[in-house]
This record gives C-alpha cells, structure tokens and sequence, in this order.
C-alpha cells in the first residue's frame, strides 16, 4: 500500500504509568500507555465510603420523617374534647360518670379512659366539671375544670336538692 507507513517507535511511559496498559488496544501495540488507566484501590476505597456515608445520612433523614408521621398519626389526647361531648347536653345532673374514650370519639381513643365528676358551682344552675383523662396504662395525662351553665338542669346540691341522682 502507497502512503501507508508504520513507523515502530519506543514510547517511554512515565513514572506513575509503568505497566498501565490496555488490552484492547491492539492497534497502538504492547506497552503503549492508555489514556484512562482505571482507578487505584485507594481512590475506589474512598468513594465507597463517602457513598456509605451519603447512603446512610439520607436513610437517617427518612427514618426520622417516619418516626414524625407515626407521631402525627397518634390522637391528641386532651380534657377539652370529652367537655365538647358535655356542653352538646342542655342538662348536667351532679354526680361521677367514668367510660372508655373510644366509645365517645372513635377507635382511635380505644384504650384511653375518662372520669368526669359534676357538681354545681353556684345556685343558679352552674355546674363545674372536672375532668381526668388516663391512658391505657391508666397513668393520668390530662385533667381540665370547665364551667357550663345549663338552666334546664334539675336542682343541684345547692339549689336544695336532697335526693342523689
């Protein structure tokens, strides 16, 4: 072939390139160094572990946003929810009424109790009631006091009322 010439010429492979070479580069012959060599085993070391690192900081964020919607999901258990059902009545009777949360809002209550105790606060049909709210391992977690004037009650204790209802 016309205009064809190989000229065989001795490269000399720098220092950092001894015995880097690519197998698949037939053409360039034995010993020709390659441009992208690969990396050491240092180099891949370190990446792996700034990819465990990276990996794990993201798992740690996710299972902390979890832990915060499993904590949203739990109901807020609190005295003014079991006085909303009360002040829905327009006749309180003194006396101590207990029950299961759950039974009065729903299944998500199921386990959570109540204790609310009536009793008229002044003669003209005031009532206080005062609430206790204990959860299923029957340890209090809210109390609350809360005033309601029911007109249409009957007599109270102060109102002259002998009779326990």
């Amino acid at each position: 072939m016309i205009g064809d010439v190989r000229v065989a010429t001795k490269v000399e492979q720098p220092a950092d390139l001894k015995g880097c070479t690519n197998a698949n580069q037939d053409a360039a012959g034995p010993g020709v160094p390659c441009a992208n060599c690969g990396f050491t085993l240092l180099e891949v070391m370190f990446a792996v572990i700034v990819f465990c690192t990276a990996t794990f900081s993201i798992l740690a964020l996710v299972s902390q946003s979890l832990d915060e919607a499993r904590r949203l999901q739990r109901p807020m258990v609190d005295t003014s929810m079991v006085a909303s059902v009360l002040s829905l009545t327009n006749r309180l009777t003194e006396g101590t009424e207990s029950g299961d949360l759950g039974d009065m809002l729903g299944d998500s209550y199921k386990g959570y109790t109540y204790t609310y105790q009536i009793q008229e606060a002044q003669t003209n049909k005031l009532f206080e009631v005062d609430v206790v709210l204990q959860n299923p391992n029957n340890v209090v977690i809210s109390t609350g006091s809360y005033l309601f004037y029911r007109p249409l009650s009957p007599a109270g204790s102060l109102d002259g009322a002998t009779v326990a209802r």
